[in-house]
Parts: structure tokens; C-alpha cells; sequence
């Protein structure tokens, strides 16, 4: 394969990876095929920033940053490198090498995507790595899931290269020129990955010379199915779970497949390592109530009565004195007791949340709040069964919300606030917003004025994304959400874009001219626009004051 490029490019179009020319973090660690990935994404036009992780785990390891940083030089890029001391971590945490090192490069990586405004992390696997991968599984006894591989997508973090064989990779490499650094443990087949990688895959070939390619394909056929079964086990658990749990005559009578997925998804519901031991050890009790099995250090699975269901205990007070005292001020106490009994925990996988727009996957809504990834599994969850009513600072179910009339504005306030909360985190005033048509949000942007654009306010660069993303400047069924008053420059665009209404949290006394110093509206412009105002205004109004309150008053 002479160029690379355009089977990258169409891999990123067919699986939807990231737009042209989008601000992308590109992972690299000087090997071979995070080199091929700087050098293709870049030459593709992307807005790039190199990241490096220094695991600390290899004596080369601070040759392996300076190239990095050499190469981003190279290519006219920024480049972000930290150092982390993964094997005291590991100790600490009391968890394996491997798996501590992929927790803290995923988590140093989406700090930097938040802080530079990454739309995606962009990851060097090509498709030698998914038939190693494949392999793995393999040889554990995985299911269709683990048979799937590794997908082009999940979440924040895209695979460009994965429709590329390593082979690919050397030669792009060579034709181009281009250095890269040789890690010796590759080379250590102690370890199972370089085992399968030096001596099962050759002996494959033997047998079947284009090995790998059959490999992801079967492992795209599995990724389809287990997309399918997966849907169809959390269709059948939605209809049937209740308070009680599942019914175990019921359960008996799906197909054993059937079973295992509503089993797995029930654990994976409550936070717990669902693995294949788990899942039978629960299957087996469902052929002798009553019975408990022990899973994890607090939960149990307990078939009683009739049903199956997972045990945690009670986070909060079921008496109204008490839960008026225990309720954040988002819920209202009358529509939250229909809902008793209530429980704050973490979120668990398969969590939806009703909203005004409808419901939605807690992951999806956490997604567009730009919430840290790291930070998801941290943030408390209100919720009633698999039900989730609250989510800690980010969304309120609309059923139970104070103040049901606000609760779609306070929604979508809740999303400016968290673009608010990057530009805070940029060094910027936090000023957030986000344009939304038809309950679905077209545009987000946050003050950028110190990256030496004078007129880079929210609602501009809001206005700016959500015109690109419907193709035309007029947004006039369009309603713009911000966390301070917009200034006689950005109402200016506001009446520009014809934008149909624009809610506000926090007045700006000093510059807002919606009333706040000055009030446009009794300018006969052409075009109206409809203003609310005050709209979680104590929210928005604290995050600019205590940044304000450190300025004056710094440590």
C-alpha cells in the first residue's frame, strides 16, 4: 500500500470518527504506528495536539519524550508530555502494571482534550493489534463481546488505523522518511501479546496467509451481533425488571444466551465485574430459592419469592423529614416520593435519564456536558431502581424536577454551564453557551478571548458551530442558552443570525445589554428576539464571582 491516506480517510468518514479539519489529540509515543498516525492525521488536515505519556517503566523512557517532543517540533504542533510513576500507582491502587498504565494514560489524555478543546483523542491500533486482540480473547474463553475486538469508537477515543496493518505502517514509515523508536519489550515473549505476535500469528499464516484480515473480519461480525443481542437483553430487562427484581420463571424460560446477557447486564447495572463465573454462579441460583450469591465486597445477588435481583445498600432515608433534608434543590420532594424507594450511587452502564427532548443515555448526556472522563464514575446519581432521577450538577429527570415550567431552560442551562466550566479551566472568564434546535444542541462554545481573539465571546462561537452544522447562518428556529447577559456585540450577532430567543442566567450589570447597562431590545431592529433571563442565575452568577473573589484575592 503506497498511501495511507485514503483508506484512513475513509475509515474516519465510514465510521463517523471526526469531521474535516477537527481539533483532535493524537496519542504518541515515538513507536512506529503513533509516528504513521501524527504524520497521516496531520497530512489529512486535522488540528492536531500531540500528547505523550512517560510511564516511567523504562529506562529509554526519557529518550522516548524528547523524541516526541523533537517530532511535534518537526510538524509545527503543540505538545503536552507528563511523567507518571505507574509502578507506584500500581502498588498503591493494588492493581496490575498494564492495567494501571492504561487507567492513567486514558486519564491523562482526556484531561488534555478538555483542556484544549479536543473533539476526540485520536489512538495508533491498526488492524495487526485487533487480530492480536482477537487472539487475547480467544485464548480467555470471551464471549462475542471480547470476540468483537477493539471498536473504532468509544466515547472520546477513535482507532484511524485500523483498517491499516502494521506491515502498512513500516512502509508508509519508509517511504516517507521518517524515525521512529523500538520498544525491546515488544520483544519479550513472556509476555502473551508478543507470544501470539511473534509465534501463534506466524504459525496462522502458515495455514491461512492473509490471517489477520480474517481475523477483524470475523471480529466485525461479532461486533454486529453482540450490538444486536446486547439491544435485545436491555429491551427485555426494561420491560420486565421491576422493584423486585426479575422474575426467575420468566427468566428460565428465554433461551440460555438470553439469560446470560439479562444476567450480565443486571451486574454491570450495579457496578460490578461482570465476568462469566458471575454470570453462571447467578444462573445456577435461579434453580434453587431461596439463594444467595456473594458478588463483590457489599452486593448480593438474592433469588427469593419468585425473583432475581442484585442487593446494594439503602444511600438514603426513606421518611419525608428525611428526605426533604437529603434531596438536592433540582428535586421536588412530592414527585420524587413516587419514586421511593430512592438511592444515591454511581452510575452504572445502561443508565437513562428522561429529559425534555426525551430520554437519553446517561453516557450520551455526560458526552455533551463535556464532563471529564475521569470524572463520570466520580459524580452522584439519584436513583430509583435502574431509573436515574439526578445527576450531580449536570441534569435533572424532568418528572421530578422543582419547577417543572423551567425545567427544559434550566436543561439546557446546565450544558452552557458546563461549557463554562472549560473556558474556567482555559484560564478564561467562564462565560458558556450552546445553541439548540428542535431539543438537540447544534453549537457549543465558551470565551476564548485569551487565545488572542478579542471578539472569540460564547454566543459567537456557538453561533459559529451551529451555522456549520446546519449549513446556513439563519438559525431563526433556533434558541441560544448562555450563562451571562450577552454584551451589544454578541446581541448584535444574535439579530445577525436570527436567532428566535436567547435565555440568560447571570445579569452583567457592567456590560450586558439586555437591560444589565443597556437594553437593545428597544431598538427597532428587523428581527426580534425573544429574551428570558435569570435562568439558574445564582449558579452562573457564582462561578464568575469567585473567580473574581481569587483575583482579588490570591493565595
Amino acid at each position: 500500500m503506497a498511501d495511507l491516506l485514503p483508506t484512513v480517510q475513509r475509515t474516519i468518514a465510514t465510521h463517523s470518527l471526526a469531521a474535516p479539519g477537527a481539533p483532535l489529540v493524537a496519542a504518541v509515543s515515538g513507536g512506529p504506528d503513533s509516528t504513521c498516525l501524527l504524520d497521516v492525521l496531520h497530512r489529512l488536515g486535522f488540528t492536531l495536539t500531540v500528547a505523550h505519556l512517560d510511564h516511567g517503566l523504562r529506562p529509554q523512557s526519557a529518550s522516548d519524550r524528547q523524541f516526541v517532543e523533537e517530532l511535534a517540533r518537526r510538524y509545527h504542533l503543540p505538545v503536552y508530555a507528563e511523567r507518571a510513576d505507574v509502578a507506584a500507582i500500581a502498588r498503591q491502587r493494588k492493581r496490575g502494571l498494564e492495567e494501571t498504565a492504561r487507567a492513567v494514560r486514558y486519564s491523562f489524555l482526556s484531561r488534555l482534550a478538555k483542556q484544549v478543546g479536543a473533539q476526540a483523542i485520536a489512538l495508533g491500533h491498526t488492524k495487526s493489534d485487533q487480530a492480536e486482540t482477537v487472539l487475547l480473547w480467544l485464548v480467555r474463553g470471551a464471549g462475542s463481546r471480547g470476540l468483537s475486538g477493539m471498536p473504532y469508537r468509544r466515547g472520546h477515543l477513535i482507532r484511524p488505523l485500523l483498517d491499516v496493518s502494521r506491515a502498512d505502517v513500516l512502509q508508509h514509515l519508509s517511504e516517507r522518511g521518517l524515525e521512529y523508536r523500538l520498544d525491546a519489550s515488544n520483544a519479550d515473549i513472556t509476555l502473551r501479546r508478543n507470544r501470539i505476535r511473534h509465534q501463534l500469528l506466524p504459525l496462522l499464516a502458515e495455514l491461512n496467509p492473509d490471517i489477520e484480515e480474517a481475523l477483524c473480519r470475523s471480529a466485525e461480525l461479532r461486533r454486529a451481533e453482540w450490538e444486536y443481542l446486547d439491544h435485545l437483553a436491555r429491551h427485555w430487562l426494561q420491560r420486565h425488571q421491576t422493584p423486585q427484581g426479575v422474575e426467575v420463571a420468566r427468566l428460565a424460560a428465554q433461551p440460555q444466551a438470553l439469560q446470560r446477557l439479562v444476567l450480565l447486564q443486571m451486574l454491570e447495572d450495579s457496578s460490578l465485574e461482570a465476568d462469566f463465573q458471575a454470570v453462571e454462579r447467578l444462573r445456577s441460583a435461579l434453580e434453587r430459592s431461596p439463594a444467595r450469591v456473594t458478588l463483590g465486597k457489599e452486593h448480593l445477588g438474592r433469588v427469593a419469592g419468585g425473583y432475581v435481583q442484585i442487593i446494594s445498600p439503602p444511600l438514603i432515608p426513606q421518611n419525608d423529614e428525611q428526605l426533604a433534608q437529603t434531596l438536592p434543590p433540582q428535586v421536588d420532594l412530592e414527585r420524587a416520593r413516587a419514586f421511593a424507594p430512592l438511592v444515591y450511587r454511581r452510575r452504572r452502564r445502561g443508565d437513562r435519564i428522561k429529559l425534555r427532548a426525551g430520554t437519553r443515555k446517561l453516557s450520551d448526556v455526560l458526552i455533551d456536558a463535556k464532563v471529564p472522563r475521569e470524572e463520570r464514575d466520580q459524580l452522584r446519581v439519584l436513583a430509583s431502581g435502574s431509573q436515574v432521577l439526578w445527576v450531580e450538577g449536570v441534569a435533572v429527570d424532568v418528572r421530578v424536577a422543582a419547577g417543572a415550567v423551567e425545567d427544559d431552560a434550566r436543561h439546557w442551562m446546565y450544558q452552557a454551564l458546563a461549557e463554562a466550566r472549560q473556558a474556567l479551566q482555559e484560564g478564561e472568564v467562564p462565560v458558556g453557551a450552546v445553541v439548540v434546535r428542535q431539543g438537540r444542541i447544534i453549537g457549543r462554545g465558551h470565551n476564548r478571548r485569551e487565545a488572542g481573539d478579542p471578539t472569540a465571546h460564547a454566543e459567537v462561537l456557538a453561533l459559529q458551530e451551529a451555522a456549520q452544522n446546519i449549513g446556513s447562518w439563519r438559525l431563526e428556529d433556533c434558541t441560544l442558552y448562555v450563562t451571562l447577559e450577552p454584551c451589544t456585540m454578541c446581541y448584535g450577532a444574535l439579530v445577525q443570525a436570527r436567532i428566535s430567543q436567547v435565555v440568560y442566567g447571570a445579569s452583567d450589570p457592567k456590560a450586558g445589554a439586555l437591560g444589565g447597562l443597556v437594553d437593545l431590545r428597544e431598538v427597532p431592529y428587523p428581527h426580534q428576539v425573544a429574551v428570558r433571563g435569570g435562568v439558574l442565575a445564582k449558579e452562573c452568577g457564582k462561578m464568575l464571582s469567585d473567580l473574581f473573589r481569587r483575583r482579588r484575592n490570591p493565595v
